[in-house]
């Protein structure tokens, strides 16, 4: 199953992503050499995983090939939400709730039940956004 995980910036350079492996380690280099940029992982039948990490916090959002609502992000009961943490999406930064980000551990861990499954786990407490 081949996967492509794409830059948010223009021109959207693409990196093929063929492993679990291959996924991990792209994203904890991207985490450490651009933290808090916004990439898209796309999966063959085209649904996205958006995702953002930096040291401390992720945002994820599933969005179906359709892209059509839903637009689903996680929950995180503990967090406010009212406070917001910016992420960098396409060279503009975006405030996402507190209450929708995860730690990058969880986000990851997304990532690669997303890669294997070709859809989010149902562990998670997703919301409509």
């Amino acid at each position: 199953m081949l996967f492509k995980l794409r830059d948010n910036y223009y021109p959207y350079d693409e990196t093929k992503i063929n492993s679990e492996k291959n996924l991990e380690q792209t994203l904890r280099i991207i985490q450490e050499v651009t933290p808090g940029k916004a990439m898209r992982l796309i999966s063959p039948a085209g649904d996205i995983l958006d995702i953002a990490l930096d040291e401390y916090t992720a945002s994820i959002q599933f969005t179906n090939h359709t892209m059509l609502p839903p637009y689903l992000v996680p929950v995180n009961e503990n967090a406010p939400c009212n406070e917001y943490h910016e992420f960098d999406v396409g060279g503009t930064p975006t405030p996402i709730s507190l209450r929708h980000c995860i730690e990058p551990e969880k986000a990851i861990e997304i990532a690669v039940y997303f890669f294997h499954h070709g859809t989010i786990p149902n562990d998670v407490q997703w919301e409509e956004v």
